[in-house]
């Protein structure tokens, strides 16, 4: 009987051990060297700063280019909701939502007469040290599928 209770207790800690959904928290800078931009042009260099607090999470995303450093915010939930964020010149719409322990988010953008859908999935790897965004753009030029890999700061 003792044996049984101890087996039932191990698949109940088994259990929820693969329910426990990764934590993004921390600050990300992109390895330009592992990452797969397709067809473009790479940045100068792209940092996610998350502030993940299950179900919210703030990303604030640096994005460096030839002419110096441009900052976005988004405010997501991870409980598939409806997320409005809004930039410059953009307002975004999108939906994020786990996939085991992958993080996926669809969202679509306009900007004028200029449409973007973006499909991203997160996974943690190396010990929770590296983020891992398999991105698709589908804009007016075609679809690009990027391989962006992060390392923890």
């Amino acid at each position: 009987m003792k044996r049984l209770c101890l087996l039932i207790l191990a698949l109940a800690l088994l259990a929820l051990a693969q329910d426990a959904k990764p934590n993004y928290s921390g600050a990300w800078e992109l390895d330009i060297a592992k990452s797969d931009f397709a067809n473009m042009p790479p940045p100068r260099g792209l940092t996610y700063n998350i502030d993940h607090q299950e179900p919210k999470l703030k990303l604030t995303v640096v994005f460096l280019n030839a002419q110096g450093a441009d900052t976005s915010e988004k405010n997501l939930t991870t409980d598939g909701q409806e997320n409005t964020n809004a930039g410059e010149a953009r307002v975004e719409k999108s939906r994020t939502h786990w996939e085991a322990s992958d993080l996926v988010t669809e969202a679509q953008s306009e900007a004028g007469r200029s449409k973007v859908e973006r499909t991203e999935r997160w996974h943690l790897s190396g010990g929770g040290k590296t983020l891992e965004n398999e991105m698709t753009l589908h804009v007016s030029d075609g679809d690009h599928a990027l391989h962006l890999v992060f390392h923890k700061k």
